[in-house]
């Protein structure tokens, strides 16, 4: 549980805001695009995120992962 916290307050902490995308690239996820939108960013919520998804899937399933997640059928 504590490591849990711990990792909770890491990804929070603003000043690790641009080391994340490169942490979740190293570990074998890559970002998914939205090309409905103009800055590829998907709306969750009712706030615009990037969705990430492993590199092991196909485009196609990277694609209908991330479509899943917005509808909330994660």
């Amino acid at each position: 549980m504590n490591s849990i916290l711990t990792f909770q307050s890491w990804v929070l902490d603003r000043k690790n805001r641009r080391i994340i995308p490169y942490r979740l690239e190293s570990g074998g996820y890559v970002q998914v695009r939205n090309d409905a939108a103009q800055d590829g960013l998907w709306k969750i919520n009712g706030e615009r995120q990037v969705i990430y998804a492993r590199n092991d899937l196909s485009a196609a399933d990277r694609l209908k992962a991330a479509r899943q997640i917005v509808e909330g059928g994660q």
